[in-house]
């Protein structure tokens, strides 16, 4: 055997002797970061002058924010373990742009250059796990979402699809801000490093409720709907401490 394969497997050996096995139960938390890939279905509809139109466009944006988690690991047994974890999301969340073009009429059309903007949200979590050899452990995570959303929009008479547009008839802007919840269904490793560090690695599915606002009035014939219902796969890596 080589001296640098022997010197690695000692290591091995000493590192493996020095480690006790992960807490039974205990406190955690973790801190780590998170690849998000955002989905959500723009939807406009309008009801205007005695006509409806309903525009549906589908867009996305992948984000890269921190993630900070506190939670309870309790040993059911031998094989089975179950967490509780309450986590919040850190930095920014993904800008998905988006224009609309609404023909007015035959000679008139306006453009509307629309804006969501998903803020960091937090989330309570139930993870059910398998206690593996060494102190690992693999887990499912259950988890509710809570998050809110900023919609952005600008709009004139014969405007460029630019969303900073200059020139427009007569441009205006529009905003508001809901909240949403959803649900996340997700599963990870976790495997220690020492006594008191370990490594989490996961993946999660999260299916948010929808983000609307619906202004205008009958009286004057003009109603309108500004919709997003969005969706997000996470993967994160966290590096966690036991107490």
């Amino acid at each position: 055997m080589k001296t640098s394969s022997l010197a690695i497997a000692l290591f091995g050996m000493l590192l493996a002797s020095s480690v006790a096995a992960q807490p039974s139960s205990g406190f955690y938390i973790t801190a780590g970061g998170s690849l998000q890939a955002m989905l959500g279905k723009d939807s406009n509809k309008r009801y205007e002058d005695g006509f409806a139109t309903t525009t549906d466009i589908d867009i996305g944006k992948n984000s890269i924010q921190g993630q900070l988690a506190l939670g309870y690991l309790h040993k059911l047994s031998d094989q089975f373990s179950v967490g509780v974890e309450a986590g919040k999301q850190l930095g920014q969340g993904p800008v998905m742009n988006n224009v609309f073009y609404h023909e007015v009429s035959t000679t008139d059309t306006v453009s509307i250059a629309r804006q969501w903007k998903m803020h960091p949200g937090w989330w309570l979590a139930l993870k059910p796990s398998v206690n593996l050899e060494n102190g690992s452990l693999v887990f499912i995570k259950l988890a509710k979402h809570w998050a809110s959303g900023t919609f952005y929009d600008r709009s004139g008479n014969n405007c460029s699809h630019t969303v900073n547009v200059t020139g427009c008839g007569s441009p205006f802007l529009d905003s508001f801000s809901a909240s949403t919840n959803g649900t996340g269904i997700g599963a990870g490793l976790q495997t220690r490093l020492t006594e008191k560090l370990f490594l989490m690695i996961e993946v999660e599915r999260i299916s948010y409720g929808s983000i609307s606002r619906t202004a205008g009035n009958s009286t004057q014939d003009f109603i309108y709907t500004d919709t997003l219902k969005p969706t997000a796969t996470t993967g994160t890596i966290s590096l966690g401490y036991w107490f």
